[in-house]
């Protein structure tokens, strides 16, 4: 069993899609989507999961005097570590980046210049001062509460028979299925009904954030109508870093289509089945082995939309 990491300051950080910042609210919107540090009653960016169990067999029984069948299977979880360390981007509070406004219109009328790219500074750290209006402005990527770990499935059966005159043979077959694997999913796609608008996405309105954004996109005075059309128009882009059970935990609104889950499978998934046939012959000190090996690997990972 592995506990959530948590922080001595509580310093970390997880994506609320209940919530709804202040500034949205000022905005004149009711687009939920905020970022909500931890405290004191939730110390850890993700709950633990109480089921990671990691149930394992093995077993060896001489058949006869010359087979042996050998066999076992278990189920190993990814560590969490791997979901924490060195990936600064799931604490977005704690590292900053500020961007680079290159054009308002996907690239068609260029804006800030090279000779003074920032126009408004460089955003400073800002911990918890900024309440659920951290980060309003810019694209996220971090942790939500009720993702776990991913896991593989591991299984594996051998038989090996004693030919007589320093000859073996022997048939093994072991399969790996992992679920859950690491992925990055855009959650703030705009949904499949607006796409019918074509190149009007991209036409420039209003935007309700100018004078409450001081950074990015959202900072100026026009904004694009696609950005207005997302599920939380507060971030130009929410990107959940794990995606185990992406249906049990993501709002409809920022839920994928489903031929898109069933084309995907929503998280990380991959599968190996590898078939060995090894002829082992053995005389006095030398040994000779051949091995035949017929496998596949199947994967599948993210969001192909």
């Amino acid at each position: 069993m592995e506990f959530a990491p948590t922080e001595r300051y509580n310093r970390q950080s997880y994506f609320d899609f209940s919530a709804v910042a202040p500034i949205t609210q000022k905005a004149g919107l009711i687009a939920p989507g905020a970022l909500r540090l931890t405290d004191a009653n939730i110390r850890a960016p993700e709950s633990t999961y109480w089921r990671q169990w990691e149930p394992r067999f093995g077993f060896a029984y001489r058949v006869a005097s010359k087979t042996v069948l050998r066999g076992g299977a278990g189920v190993f979880w990814l560590p969490g570590g791997l979901e924490t360390s060195g990936s600064s981007t799931n604490n977005p509070t704690a590292t900053i980046s500020t961007p680079f406004v290159s054009s308002l219109d996907s690239g068609v009328t260029p804006r800030d210049r090279l000779a003074n790219p920032f126009p408004n500074g460089l955003i400073p750290l800002i911990g918890r001062s900024q309440g659920l209006d951290t980060l309003v402005g810019q694209s996220v990527g971090m942790f939500i509460r009720g993702a776990h770990q991913a896991y593989v499935n591991q299984w594996n059966f051998d038989v090996q028979q004693q030919l007589g005159g320093g000859l073996a043979v022997e048939a093994a077959y072991a399969g790996s299925h992992g679920v859950g694997l690491p992925a990055s999913i855009q959650a703030n796609q705009i949904p499949d009904a607006y796409l019918n608008l074509g190149t009007a996405l991209n036409e420039q309105v209003s935007n309700p954030f100018y004078g409450l954004v001081s950074v990015g996109t959202l900072s100026q005075r026009t904004v694009s109508r696609g950005q207005l059309l997302r599920p939380s128009p507060q971030f130009t882009g929410v990107s959940v870093r794990r995606q185990l059970v992406f249906r049990a935990v993501l709002p409809r609104e920022h839920m994928l289509p489903k031929r898109a889950c069933r084309r995907t499978r929503i998280a990380g998934i991959c599968e190996c089945r590898v078939f060995d046939l090894p002829l082992h012959a053995d005389e006095g000190h030398k040994a000779l082995q051949c091995v035949f090996d017929f496998g596949g690997v199947h994967g599948e990972q993210g969001n192909r939309r």
